[in-house]
């Protein structure tokens, strides 16, 4: 479902996207990075020279191996077994009838349900069964397998249950050491710098993490944006930041995908093995949309003591290298603006790094104005136009006062917390904004 849509939304950013070819070979260089591609039909192979390499090559990553990148963590945890199935369970799962997944464990069996299709097909997750606590490859009989789903759903024959298919896999528990190569110019992402186990749902957040969530009437949206490698990348490839920019992405991503893997594991301990007692989890929410980093391409928040890789959403702090948060704003001149009429202030941030006040004529603002630099810039009060903050919870929740500014980056984080100036005072953010 989400594949095409990137698909056909690559082009529009002059992305060419090859199919059926193989990368064999690549040497890294000073100056850049040597690709060697072959065709899969033909055999024929081209070469390529690029400026960096990016390898989202899975959790077997030949690039992270060549690298002699180490993996670190709890490692295997068992051998598992998925079971797709079609059935119409609509009548026995209610409101649960959606796209997603529900626990199970009786006498018989451990496992769950991945639902799809509304509950009329999905996939039977088997943990351990009376029988089995490890599923080695060919291990399940079809007939054992249709057997493991009647005893999951604690149906009888009386529902059909058609099996499609059984597969095997490891669920494991790794993170990659760093996720840049000795020279810098070959940078891994995605499975290839961590696994994770399924439960929980925070392996496709990590790996491409989101960049908005807001809640519209008690529905959570999720839109997924470009994130730190990404933009990082686009800046020194178009000349606006050093190469040396790149180096923070394994400095801030790195600690970041080791607490997630870890939630996910405490997780898989917790609701698949049962631990007791059970081992402390961090909230959902601020496990997949509260991180924040401690170091890397950003100035720390004076006083901000906290070491914590997460913070909760609903109560941001607004400091350095954290999230910026999201805020309903309304239409300017419409005081009876509804939802469908407001943006989230998340919706601020493209492709450019934003300064954010929270008073009329700020001094920053001013000084943003001036730079040769392209800096998106603005006031968010009840005054502002197009859209305003009526009820001043930004200023509120990130505690700002008069004359502080927020700069955030273009994946959403926020780079430095302004201090306090005057009018007088503002050639300081042009000092600042070239040492940045």
């Amino acid at each position: 479902m989400f594949e095409p849509l990137l698909r056909a939304n690559a082009a529009k950013f002059n992305c060419t996207q090859r199919y059926g070819v193989n990368v064999i070979h690549y040497e890294e260089y000073s100056d850049g990075v040597i690709v060697i591609v072959q065709d899969t039909t033909s055999k024929l192979c081209k070469k390529y020279k690029t400026q960096y390499l990016v390898a989202c090559d899975g959790n077997r990553s030949p690039t992270r191996r060549k690298e002699k990148i180490e993996w670190k963590g709890a490692g295997i945890l068992r051998n598992s077994l998925s079971i797709k199935f079609q059935a119409d369970l609509t009548p026995f799962l209610g409101s649960r009838a959606v796209h997603g997944v529900v626990y199970v464990v009786n006498d018989n069996i451990s496992g769950g349900f991945r639902l799809e299709n509304k509950g009329k097909s999905g996939i039977v997750m088997v943990n351990s069964t009376k029988e089995k606590k490890d599923f080695p490859p060919g291990s399940v009989s079809l007939e054992e397998a249709r057997r493991y789903a009647y005893e999951c759903a604690g149906l009888t024959e009386e529902t059909p249950i058609e099996i499609k298919s059984v597969a095997y896999w490891t669920m494991a528990s790794y993170n990659a050491e760093k996720f840049v190569s000795p020279g810098g110019r070959v940078l891994l992402a995605g499975d290839a710098v961590h696994v994770m186990p399924p439960t929980g749902g925070l392996g496709g957040n990590t790996g491409i993490n989101v960049r908005k969530m807001v809640s519209r009437r008690d529905n959570w949206l999720t839109e997924t944006g470009s994130h730190n490698l990404s933009w990082k990348l686009a800046y020194v490839l178009k000349g606006w930041a050093a190469p040396s920019l790149l180096s923070t992405y394994s400095i801030e991503r790195q600690p970041i995908d080791e607490f997630v893997v870890d939630q996910a594991t405490r997780r898989f301990h917790n609701r698949v093995d049962h631990r007791q007692p059970p081992l402390p989890e961090a909230p959902d929410l601020s496990v997949e949309i509260g991180c924040r980093y401690t170091q890397g391409a950003f100035i720390p928040t004076e006083g901000q003591a906290s070491n914590l890789p997460f913070e909760d959403p609903f109560t941001p702090t607004g400091s350095g290298g954290s999230r910026f948060p999201h805020i309903y704003l309304d239409r300017a001149g419409d005081a009876n603006a509804q939802i469908e009429q407001q943006i989230s202030t998340l919706d601020l941030i493209k492709q450019n790094f934003v300064l954010v006040a929270t008073e009329k004529g700020s001094a920053w603002i001013q000084a943003a104005r001036e730079l040769q630099f392209a800096l998106d810039a603005c006031e968010l009060h009840e005054d502002w136009q197009p859209y305003r903050d009526t009820s001043a919870k930004l200023r509120k929740n990130c505690k700002m006062e008069n004359g502080q500014a927020l700069l955030v980056q273009p994946d959403g984080f926020i780079a430095w917390r302004a201090i306090r100036v005057e009018a007088g005072q503002r050639r300081c953010f042009k000092v600042f904004w070239r040492k940045y």
